[in-house]
This record gives structure tokens, sequence and C-alpha cells, in this order.
């Protein structure tokens, strides 16, 4: 039985009418009907709704047998290049300011003294400090753009599959013990975490990161065992 003849069942076997069951769980007559005709799909928070609502357990409403379950992999997760552009232009801002502060002191009187050792010393310092931050910027143009390639994340009925500068890896959903998204104003922007117990799997700079947890929290849900 799939989940349209699940959810007609429980509505008949309560003896709702649809406008009575979408007032129950607070979504609209047409969803129901949509749902029941197999035309649409519940969201995982209404699929909640039902099994509370209705004492049904979310995993036999759910129930899918293993030989139904698709192999395929889907694209969800793509590589957000506008990261890479953002660091490629805070790099050349950077590096013109210590380019043309060197050559200023340089050849014009304007600089730094650099016949005398304060002058010199503070030149040798500010170069090491932009420097620095200029390979920063650097790193951060290598982790948005590798492992190349556009498309970093796929998911079937089974598990997902994230492209590492190994290969592709394969990471069932049992496996999976947590996963989270970080944003741009936290620590890191646009990175995915995918924690198993064997391995922290970090992608990083996709987009719709809402998106793609999203997909990935529901399909490990209805595929659970």
């Amino acid at each position: 039985m799939d989940l349209s003849e699940k959810i007609k069942k429980i509505r008949e076997d309560k003896n709702l009418t649809q406008d009575e069951m979408a007032e129950r769980i607070s979504v609209t007559r047409q969803a129901i009907s949509k749902w029941e005709r197999g035309v649409g799909y519940p969201s995982l928070e209404a699929l909640r709704l039902i099994s509370n609502e209705f004492g049904v357990s979310l995993n036999d409403l759910l129930e899918v047998g293993k030989q139904e379950r698709s192999e395929e992999f889907k694209p969800i997760g793509f590589r957000n290049y506008l990261y890479a552009m953002f660091y490629f232009v805070a790099f050349l801002i950077s590096f013109g300011i210590m380019l043309t502060f060197n050559l200023v002191s340089a050849f014009t009187s304007v600089g730094l003294d650099l016949e005398s050792d304060v002058g010199l010393w503070f030149l040798v310092i500010y170069n090491v400090i932009i420097g620095i931050v200029c390979l920063l910027w650097i790193a951060m143009i290598l982790f948005c753009v590798l492992p190349l390639g556009r498309l970093q994340v796929e998911y079937n009925d089974f598990g997902i599959r994230v492209k590492t500068l190994k290969g592709y890896t394969e990471i069932p959903f049992e496996e999976i013990s947590e996963l989270r998204i970080i944003m741009i104003l936290n620590t890191a922007p646009g990175r995915l975490i995918i924690k198993t117990p064997r391995k922290v799997y970090r992608v990083f700079a996709l987009k719709d990161l809402n998106h793609v947890k999203t997909v990935i929290d529901e399909v490990k849900v209805l595929n659970r065992r």
C-alpha cells in the first residue's frame, strides 16, 4: 500500500471527510485531495501531524519495501562560486595595497625612509602581515573551488554522496550522526557539516544550503529502518 492509499484509509477509518481531516492537521482540503490521488506529497511536518493526530506510527506510515527504494543518485548540492569571486577581489585589493606601499616607499619621498633601521623593519613587518592576509585569501579561494566541479552533493534512498579530493564518497543514512549547516554570519560561509562515527565531512560554499539540508533530512527519515 502506497502513501496515498494509507492517508485515504486513515481518513475513512476515522469516518472523516477531506474537509474534516484537513482541519485537524491545519491544511487545505485540496491538499488532502492531492495526497490521496497521489499527485502531491505531504511535507515531513504534515506527516508528523498525521502521525500524532491519528495515532499512526511514522515508520508504518512511510514504510517502503527495500526493493522499491531507488539506488539512482540525484543531484542536490551545487558549488556557489560567488564566495570565490569575493575572496579573489579581496586578494587583489590586499596585494594592491602591499605593492603600492612598497613602490611609494622605494621610489618617492612620501613613504618610509628605507635607509633607517626603523623604516626598514616597519616595511618588513608590514609586508609579513599583508602577505599572511593574502595567503589566507588564496586559501579561501582554494576551499571554494576544490574539489573541482559544480556538483558536490548527491542523494538517493540509501544515503548521500559527497565529492572530495579523492573522488565521490558514499555515506549511508544510518552512519550520519549529525547534519548541520554554517552560514556566512557564523564561523564559515556556506558550509555543510556531515558527521559520522568515523569521519566528519565538510562541503564548502554550496548554493541553497537550507534546501540541501532539508531534503537530506526528509529523505533520511522517509527511508530509515
